[in-house]
């Protein structure tokens, strides 16, 4: 990530429409794209929606940022990291069949409540992720190898420690019957 920040949770904002009372510049760019993002769609926050909303100049999104795109990669990459990131490390600390059955709960509890659940977290992910146009062209790729396909891998780790003697083809049938269920 350009701007690899991370803001704590410290820094909730129980009132206003930003969750983050932002402090830093680039916090302050990164909750009012993030508001604007999930309320407008990608394609219709423009940079000075952006600086407007932050009270900065165009060019700090520039700056920290270098473009829109990368703004919406980091924090994308942000609320993947709040919510998936978990996950991942709890798969890789399966012991036993009760870690694993933990972990499969885990796993399908979150692709779940990304849809099922209006919170703000959610709903700002599922925004990401739903909307048409919401994600920029040239962000997919980045995003597809950051979050979509590591997700994927977890998933495909779990169900394979359910089924270790399928040979390739019928895990990938079995694999794809249900991924295609739980989502």
């Amino acid at each position: 990530a350009v701007y690899s920040h991370v803001m704590s949770n410290g820094n909730s904002s129980k009132t206003g429409k930003n969750r983050i009372a932002a402090n830093t510049i680039p916090d302050r760019i990164l909750a009012a794209a993030r508001d604007l993002f999930s309320a407008k769609g990608f394609q219709q926050t423009t940079i000075r929606d952006i600086a407007q909303k932050a009270h900065v100049n165009g060019a700090a999104i520039n700056y920290y940022f270098r473009s829109k795109d990368r703004l919406y990669e980091e924090i994308f990459l942000q609320e993947y990291g709040r919510m998936a990131l978990p996950l991942e490390k709890k798969v890789s600390s399966v012991q036993n069949q009760e870690d694993w059955e933990n972990a499969l709960r885990k796993w399908l509890d979150c692709v779940l409540e990304l849809f099922l659940f209006d919170t703000p977290e959610r709903n700002i992910f599922r925004c990401f992720v739903t909307s048409p146009g919401s994600i920029p062209a040239a962000s997919c790729e980045h995003i597809y190898g950051q979050v979509v396909s590591p997700m994927l891998k977890t998933f495909r780790t779990l169900l394979r420690m359910a089924v270790p003697d399928a040979d390739s083809d019928t895990f990938q049938a079995i694999f794809l019957t249900v991924l295609g269920q739980s989502t």
